[in-house]
């Protein structure tokens, strides 16, 4: 007993350190803290965070606690929890001083202008009954009467038809047409900001295809929470939108926990397309390369660059979108994030209507936008594995273009290697092909890749700012497993208007049933299989390729083998697709 009392006086003594957790004496402890809080609340009410409650002990771990809460009757006015005009909450059922009675309609005044206050506008004007209407089939037609030009943000998969005016998105300048022109815009990437001129009326149509793309987050995690949340319970005041995409007035009107990024292009790049559209009649297309770091903005300022040529230079008032007759050819280089075929390979595209979406909503091979021409298996994401063959394999496509799209304007899209042997190979590139302008997306270097670049360019090199940093929920490895799994599920239908229109199974591949290809044999339709690095014995390639994605690749020339076989006829010629 001595013991004991000499230690609970060490306890109680002045400045001696308390825990609210004390094996020693936790009753104590908490009985301690009960009573410093109430009386620093009693002395200042208003000096605690908010939040912060006036008489529950701050030991989250104290029964006392949940004791307290169940003793609070049903009728006391103040709920376990319940927030102070003070600023302060009720934990126990003691009653709280507080500056006079708070009914529930001030409460709910005060929670909506704080929330007004704080809401980020995205939108210059809101919808109301003066400025759109819901036709037939979840059709929502805005008519942008004003006098003023108008941007607003729409998140998730929708259709734009313009019926009266102009309206420009992700570079691409829409008119009047029967064409509706199919938008993927999801909060993973920049939402990209759709602008009109003065009175302007357009439709915005609900996309019939994009619930199987999303029911692939059934399969993949990572096509999950990346579109405008179901409708389901609308605030008072929101007008109820079609399912498949949302009108972004606020903040407020975007789904719960996700960021909300604008595509920004800044002002050097804006001044810079206006001149690479510009083109004269009588000179033969020009021919861009586009480099830079990694997470510079090739890729978007590629797009937005392919979007203007599409339609910058359309002068009629019904029809057509594209400036150029005959389209874009895109000469793409990077096996790590490809624009339009599945990660691994090297492609070229002849692109006819502009691109309005993520790449994982177009990986196929062949659409009513744009068609992949040629394309080459690097069997890598990383050029440095193969880079004779990526080199080789470039010339083949750039000399294909050559053949057969020299009338369409070519854009070249690199890789972001851009040291030590990806710089060698990307001045080999520009030495071989000669493009009227280098475009660098960088202004901060390094020094000796922009001299490198320089002194390999025979024409003019223009060194651009990087795109503005920006949140992302997805890393680009995401993105690449994103593509490829929407590659294997994608499919070739008809859309509303009897057009081909990509759409998705949701259905898992091990549902399917597989296609049976002889090996050996009479009727055998596989010459051999060849790992591109390393070979491995014969006993064990089976067990070298069970579970692995393998690239069908088409020979058309022996000289494919080369370097593993001596017995090539001397006159060969060709690729190695």
């Amino acid at each position: 007993m001595s013991s004991s009392s000499s230690k609970r006086r060490k306890l109680d003594a002045p400045g001696t350190p308390q825990s609210a957790v004390s094996a020693v004496s936790a009753l104590a402890a908490r009985r301690r803290l009960a009573a410093s809080a109430a009386a620093e609340a009693n002395a200042s009410p208003t000096s605690e965070p908010e939040g912060t409650g006036t008489s529950s002990p701050s030991n989250p771990f104290s029964p006392l606690q949940a004791l307290s809460q169940k003793q609070v009757t049903a009728k006391s006015p103040k709920r376990p929890g319940a927030r102070t005009p003070s600023g302060h909450s009720s934990s126990t059922g003691r009653e709280v001083p507080d500056e006079g009675p708070t009914t529930a309609t001030e409460t709910k005044t005060t929670r909506s202008s704080a929330a007004q206050s704080q809401a980020v506008p995205y939108s210059s004007f809101r919808l109301a009954k003066h400025n759109h209407r819901t036709k037939a089939n979840g059709v929502l037609e805005l008519r942008l009467e004003d006098s003023e030009k108008q941007r607003f943000l729409v998140l998730g998969s929708f259709g734009i038809r313009v019926l009266n005016g102009e309206v420009t998105v992700a570079g691409a300048t829409l008119r009047p047409a029967q064409r509706t022109h199919w938008v993927h815009a999801a909060h993973c990437h920049a939402i990209p900001v759709i602008r009109s001129t003065e009175n302007t009326r357009l439709e915005l149509h609900s996309d019939p295809v994009a619930e199987n793309l999303r029911k692939l987050g059934r399969l993949s995690p990572l096509f999950r929470g990346i579109w405008n949340d179901s409708p389901g319970d609308i605030s008072e005041g929101r007008p109820k939108t079609p399912s498949t995409f949302s009108f972004l007035g606020t903040s407020e009107d975007a789904p719960k926990r996700c960021i909300i990024q604008e595509l920004v292009s800044p002002p050097q790049w804006n001044k810079k397309l206006a001149a690479l559209t510009e083109s004269d009649p009588g000179r033969e297309p020009p021919a861009t390369l586009i480099c830079g770091p990694k997470s510079a903005g090739k890729s978007t300022f590629s797009k937005l660059l392919t979007n203007r040529l599409l339609t910058a230079g359309d002068t009629e008032p019904v029809g057509s979108t594209q400036a150029f007759t005959n389209g874009v050819a895109i000469l793409d280089l990077d096996p790590g994030q490809p624009e339009y075929a599945p990660p691994g390979t090297l492609s070229l595209v002849h692109v006819t209507q502009p691109n309005l979406g993520a790449s994982f909503t177009h990986p196929s091979l062949d659409a009513e936008a744009y068609h992949v021409v040629r394309c080459h298996s690097l069997a890598s994401v990383n050029p440095a594995s193969a880079a004779e063959l990526h080199l080789e394999c470039a010339m083949d496509l750039y000399d294909y273009y050559r053949r057969t799209l020299r009338r369409c304007p070519l854009l070249i899209n690199t890789p972001g290697w851009i040291l030590s042997l990806g710089l060698e190979l990307l001045v080999q590139i520009i030495i071989n092909i000669r493009p009227a302008e280098v475009i660098y997306m960088s202004e901060e270097g390094p020094a000796e890749t922009v001299e490198a670049l320089r002194n390999a360019t025979k024409n003019a090199l223009t060194t651009l700012p990087s795109q503005p940093a920006e949140f992302a929920s997805r890393t680009a490895a995401h993105f690449r497993e994103m593509q490829t799994m929407s590659y294997f599920h994608t499919l070739l239908g008809s859309g509303s208007e009897g057009t081909p229109r990509l759409s998705w199974s949701p259905s898992a591949l091990s549902s399917l049933r597989p296609l049976v290809v002889r090996y050996s044999g009479r009727h055998s339709g596989i010459v051999g299989i060849l790992r591109y690095d390393y070979q491995i014995p014969s006993d064990l390639l089976g067990e070298g390729i069970n579970g692995m994605v393998l690239a069908i690749v088409e020979i058309e020339d022996p000289r494919a083998f080369r370097n593993l076989v001596s017995d090539v006829p001397s006159g060969s010629t060709g690729g190695d697709e």
